[in-house]
Parts: structure tokens; C-alpha cells; sequence
């Protein structure tokens, strides 16, 4: 339950982050996180996990409904 708890915890900092950044103008936005044309792929080498953030409908529009989706995978799959 704690690492549940953890996990659920981390993902919200890195969606918030993720959305901010994009928010933001794109600052230090990588090939990868050009969200328009894909979803953007993090991973943090300490931890072993990788973070895929994803928008759809695209293109994303101003006020338009859109659908977030987070997945995130540990170094055991």
C-alpha cells in the first residue's frame, strides 16, 4: 500500500511537471516531448522508470476537451 501510495504520489509531481513545462513555451523540451506529434517519454535512471505522458485529441486545441494518459513502468516492466 505505501508504494502504491509513492508511486501515485510521484506520478502526480511528474504530470504537473510535464504540463508546466509544456505550458510553459516548451522550455528544455526534447525531440520527444513534442506532444502534438507524440507523447512525451521521460525516464529517471535512478529510480529505474519511465514516465509516458500523452495528450489526445491531436492537435490540441484551446478549449477543447482533452484526455491525459500517464504510464509508468518500472525497470521489471
Amino acid at each position: 500500500m505505501r508504494n502504491k501510495s509513492l508511486l501515485t504520489a510521484l506520478m502526480t509531481v511528474l504530470c504537473f511537471f510535464l504540463v508546466a513545462q509544456i505550458a510553459r513555451g516548451g522550455m528544455n523540451v526534447r525531440k520527444d516531448c513534442l506532444i502534438n506529434q507524440g507523447p512525451c517519454v521521460k525516464e529517471i535512471a535512478i529510480e529505474g522508470i519511465k514516465v509516458v505522458f500523452d495528450i489526445n485529441p491531436k492537435p490540441v486545441s484551446p478549449m477543447k476537451d482533452i484526455v491525459f494518459e500517464v504510464t509508468l513502468t518500472d525497470r521489471s516492466g
